[in-house]
């Protein structure tokens, strides 16, 4: 892909799953509110991504690093 570097930042679920995220909250990235470290990473599935304009896209998940590092 003609990539050298990736920078991923990790955020701790309530349960202690690592997932990638830049921000401390759900709020700007995903259709859920709150801090990350609030939630399970059950509850945090129940969430989508937000596409670049805002808007949930349906089915797209915060992966977590472990998912990230099998890609």
């Amino acid at each position: 892909m003609g990539v050298d570097v990736v920078e991923i930042d990790l955020k701790l679920t309530k349960d202690s799953v690592l997932v990638l995220s830049h921000d401390r909250t759900l709020n700007r990235c995903t259709t859920g509110s709150g801090p990350i470290s609030d939630y399970t990473y059950e509850e945090i599935r129940h969430f989508d991504l937000k596409a670049g304009h805002g808007i949930g896209r349906p089915g797209i998940k915060m992966p977590t690093l472990r998912e990230a590092l099998e890609v």
